[in-house]
């Protein structure tokens, strides 16, 4: 089972880099996506920070919650889904078929949101673990 940790953690972590690349290729339809695509830039800037900031931390509780390394996995795969569907579409090429503005800025918008619960599922995972670990030291002493 850890070894199953282990590789969905390191999946975590490459399909996080992917998803910035892909984030600079989208960055034209984040733009003209109004509100929505800058609610999305923020939210993805401070998920960017939390997770420096979990790299940092090393604490295995990121490493070992295989539902947290899931969701962040399937996020970008929804994020893939939806810059693969915009950019590698051939008939988004052509006069007759245009992209929908609407689109993007729905899919962004629920990023965000997805994004945001992500963050706060953060917060809440350091903090449990730091009762987790004050509980402790309050009986060992």
């Amino acid at each position: 089972m850890k070894i199953f940790r282990r590789t969905l953690y390191f999946i975590r972590i490459i399909s996080n880099i992917f998803f910035l690349v892909l984030l600079i290729f989208m960055l034209p339809y984040i733009y003209e996506s109004s509100w929505q695509g800058f609610l999305f830039l923020g939210m993805v800037f401070i998920y960017i920070g939390m997770l420096l900031w979990t790299l940092i931390q090393k604490n295995p509780v990121y490493q070992e919650t295989i539902s947290y390394n899931l969701i962040m996995i399937c996020i970008f795969l929804y994020f893939g889904l939806i810059t693969a569907r915009i950019l590698l579409d051939t008939r988004i090429k052509s006069s007759l078929y245009t992209i929908n503005i609407d689109y993007c800025k729905n899919n962004f918008f629920l990023l965000s949101l997805i994004i945001l619960g992500m963050i706060l599922n953060t917060i809440l995972l350091a903090l449990a673990t730091e009762d987790d670990e004050s509980s402790k030291i309050k009986k060992s002493s």
